[in-house]
């Protein structure tokens, strides 16, 4: 198994740079939404509601 190595790492938002605007916008855009539904869960199972509940 090879070692990982600083050098090796690469930041996944400067890939999507590389491939374009369009796709870093894309990704960002998809990354919040993960992050608001995951606080939307967290509230609402503090409220008693069931999850994958539409309001």
């Amino acid at each position: 198994m090879s070692q990982i190595n600083a050098e090796n790492l690469v930041n996944v938002e400067d890939l999507f740079i590389l491939l374009g605007e369009k796709d870093l916008i894309i990704y960002q855009l998809e990354k919040r939404i993960r992050l608001l539904e995951a606080q939307t869960n967290q509230s609402n199972m503090k409220e008693g509601k069931n999850n994958g509940t539409k309001a």
